[in-house]
């Protein structure tokens, strides 16, 4: 007598048949009574409830104000900004307005002659460190550097060893260079 018919439960109308397939137990002989189905649709229906409560209807700030700040603890709306061609005129002033100084940055000091070379010496002897260390960018720099004698004296046999070191870790400016020097 309270048994309920098996052709009754299953072809109730569900609600959401999509997540009822979805999310439904598997083991359940009737997936209308299935716990996980139901709990699941109660989170559903509540959230819709609650977005719609709280989101559907609000349009302005004035609104949010009054649905969620109690009456007692509001603040009054400020009064509104006189225009500004009512604003009074600011008082002119007996001394005339100074200046700004305006900031200009030192000027740069020339290099001396020696500055340079003492750079430039530098500058050679940390390309030969890298280039020593096995970095192709500073054996290509160097073995230019050889070829043109900038800050070296003028060497092709130096500078083509450097450009063949940095050709043999696939420099692509020392192999287009070393074809330059074979056709010359």
């Amino acid at each position: 007598m309270g048994e309920v018919a098996a052709e009754e439960v299953i072809h109730r109308p569900k609600p959401y048949p999509f997540l009822h397939q979805a999310f439904s137990c598997r083991a359940c002989a009737a997936r209308e009574r299935c716990v996980i189905m139901k709990a699941f649709s109660i989170i559903l229906l509540s959230f819709s409830f609650f977005s719609v409560s709280l989101f559907g209807q609000v349009t302005s700030p004035e609104e949010i104000v009054e649905k969620t700040v109690p009456k007692d603890q509001r603040t009054p709306p400020e009064s509104p900004a006189p225009p500004p061609e009512a604003a009074p005129a600011p008082a002119v002033s007996e001394q005339p307005a100074q200046p700004q100084p305006v900031r200009v940055a030192p000027p740069v000091r020339p290099k001396t002659a020696e500055e340079l070379r003492e750079i430039e010496a530098k500058t050679i002897a940390f390309q030969t460190t890298r280039a020593s260390d096995g970095s192709a960018s500073a054996q290509y720099d160097l073995g230019i550097r050889f070829l043109k004698g900038n800050g070296v004296e003028q060497n092709e046999t130096e500078a083509r060893r450097w450009l063949e070191a940095a050709a043999t870790q696939g420099n692509t400016l020392a192999i287009q260079k070393l074809a330059e020097l074979n056709q010359q």
